[in-house]
């Protein structure tokens, strides 16, 4: 089982990143990585048990005592659920081998819940990551209550992705209170712990939304979809061009939009205008069927955006249809919501918003109801229209305070219902408010990047690097066409095209090319032309460059003039490089300073002599 998500994997990346990465490490890394791989193959329990126990722990403090293991410990943790959930399924399937049978059996313990339960609250309370992060909300130093094992990076991780694969377990089994609780220590300002794999980001925001949902929190939901979705769409353009990367990013977008669809029927409120046009896009009819109180088109909805839920009962297998049962009582649990309350209310909501006043019994013809029912739906409603809603920066908070979000109020005086609309009307100055500060501060930075070149030109300023090291030239060259970016010609593009595009490209502080200064090369390109996206990694050559920025920009600036504008081009520099390395990445990857800084006469005058052959 695990075979197959391994291939899926190995075949995303490439075997040159495969082999550059196993170069990077340590002999005696690479000799555990064999013999540990040899004593899987084998099923040597006892070996796997020492290599866990003693080799592991020994190669951890000698080589990874302050950093990561290059193996991503996120990934550890999410295969670790994967494989659980999947057993699960492959338990509950109604045809199995006899062999399989017989085995299951016998060892009934095998993937079980509570033993995968354990390892899980084992690695927090072994981390003591609970009492980090309370002392981290405290404003205190970790440090104090980290203990010798929480104390080293790598422990520390795992605790901490073990809480997120904890909450993630308590989903699939439908325990949505508990699943927020294992995540209530975690603070929303905690970027370097909480954004620094964006796949457990986005894993995150997707089981906390979910949970949300269920426990008919739709404002909470709403917020968490919203912002994990605005942080997907930012940082996807930047990550690895995996094809398993890729599909489970769409996948995981596809199910939070999904998801998000439903709760902003449920509760409408305003959320962000790029996330609103997103919605429109892909679920544009769906929306339409489900503010008609179409209740197939909801529950289709939840069927796409919903996780697969698991039996927990490893002794149900003396049955042989309970494959679907998991799924099919969560299902039933959104059903019913909806068949006892939010379909009729959603009716009562769609008439209210067509008067500002009318009688009961005008509202009770149109609902085809008695006087009492609709009386009854009217207090249910007023009563809906306060939702309990989290006030604190936790990401799985469960307090909160009930608050009026809807678009809709009313109040009944006599015979006659009065209705207010709540919605409030779009306000453009904070808009624009927002980018007009966002453009002082890209001026204010051109300005910063002209006097540098002011000073350089006037030799006022001291290279950084007199002495850079010169690497060897290819001299074997690749015929390019210069596609303008006004092309829309569909023909493929190469890494080696892309790197002779750049190759020349002069540094701004030396008459070198970035080639014969090692600051491009062809293995740090990546080209995806079925997705039409080019990567590409440079290296500055000092880690506090000050001429990074220009150093991108004079890359972006010439592929953007060189290649058919499908292409999306993402220039980043890589990672460990470079002291500001995640503010420059930032920089480039913002299109809208891209767009000023190519705009501004001084900026193109400098670019222009270093793109100019």
């Amino acid at each position: 089982m695990a075979s197959s998500r391994d291939n899926r994997v190995c075949e995303g990346m490439s075997s040159k990143s495969r082999d550059d990465a196993y170069k990077s490490l340590g002999d005696d890394v690479k000799s555990f990585i064999k013999s540990f791989y040899k004593h899987v193959k084998s099923n040597d329990s006892k070996e796997i048990e020492n290599d866990y126990a003693v080799k592991f722990p020994k190669l951890t403090d000698q080589y990874f005592k302050s950093t990561r293991w290059p193996a991503w410990l996120w990934d550890i943790i999410d295969e670790f659920i994967y494989q659980f959930q999947k057993f699960a399924t492959y338990r509950s399937k109604l045809k199995r081998k006899p062999e399989d049978d017989a085995f299951m059996r016998l060892n009934p313990k095998t993937w079980s819940i509570h033993g995968v339960l354990s390892i899980l609250f084992q690695l927090v309370k072994k981390s003591n990551i609970n009492l980090q992060l309370n002392y981290y909300a405290m404003r205190r130093d970790p440090k104090e209550v980290a203990g010798p094992f929480g104390s080293c990076d790598l422990y520390k991780m795992l605790g901490f992705f073990s809480l997120v694969g904890l909450c993630r377990v308590h989903c699939l089994l439908g325990d949505y209170f508990t699943a927020l609780k294992m995540l209530e220590p975690v603070q929303l300002r905690q970027q370097e712990m909480y954004h620094e794999v964006p796949t457990c980001h986005i894993t995150t925001g997707y089981y906390v939304g979910f949970a949300y949902l269920m426990l008919r929190r739709y404002q909470d939901a709403i917020r968490t979809f919203t912002h994990t979705l605005i942080y997907l769409n930012r940082v996807s353009p930047c990550l690895p061009q995996r094809s398993d990367l890729r599909d489970y990013v769409t996948k995981q977008a596809d199910q939070m939009t999904s998801l998000l669809a439903i709760c902003i029927t449920i509760n409408p409120v305003p959320i962000d205008q790029s996330l609103e046009q997103q919605l429109k896009e892909k679920f544009s009819e769906s929306l339409i069927r489900m503010e008609g109180t179409n209740r197939d088109e909801f529950t289709l909805c939840f069927d796409l955006g919903c996780p697969r839920f698991i039996n927990p009962d490893a002794m149900a297998i003396e049955r042989t249809d309970y494959a679907l049962d998991a799924q099919r009582h969560q299902g039933a649990i959104f059903r019913y919501e909806l068949d006892n309350h939010r379909i009729d209310l959603l009716r009562l909501r769609s008439f209210l918003k067509l008067y500002t006043s009318l009688p009961v019994d005008k509202l009770s013809h149109l609902l085809n109801e008695n006087h009492e029912a609709v009386h009854s739906l009217l207090m249910c409603f007023k009563h809906q229209l306060k939702n309990l809603t989290c006030t604190e920066g936790t990401c799985g908070s469960l307090e909160g305070t009930l608050q009026l979000r809807c678009d809709t109020d009313f109040y009944v005086d006599g015979d006659m219902i009065h209705v207010a609309d709540m919605k409030a009307d779009r306000r453009y100055s904070e808009y624009f408010m927002l980018h007009l500060e966002k453009l002082r501060e890209v001026n204010d930075q051109l300005d910063e990047v002209e006097k540098k070149l002011r000073k350089a030109k006037k030799g006022m300023e001291i290279l950084q690097n007199a002495a850079p090291q010169l690497h060897p030239i290819d001299n074997n060259r690749v015929g390019v066409q210069f596609k303008p970016a006004t092309s829309n010609d569909r023909e493929p593009i190469s890494v080696e095209e892309i790197f002779e595009h750049i190759r020349d490209i002069r540094d701004p502080e030396h008459p070198h090319s970035l080639e014969a200064l090692g600051v491009v090369r062809k293995e740090d390109i990546s080209v995806d032309d079925a997705a039409s996206m080019v990567t590409v990694q440079f290296t500055p050559t000092i880690p506090h460059c000050s001429m990074a920025t220009l150093i991108g920009l004079s890359i972006k600036v010439k592929l953007l003039r060189s290649l058919p504008r499908r292409f999306k081009i993402c220039v980043t520099i890589a990672p460990g490089m470079h002291e500001s390395e995640l503010d420059i990445n930032k920089q480039l990857a913002d299109k809208e300073r891209v767009a000023a800084a190519i705009e501004n006469d001084s900026v193109v005058r400098t670019l222009n002599q270093c793109i100019a052959p």
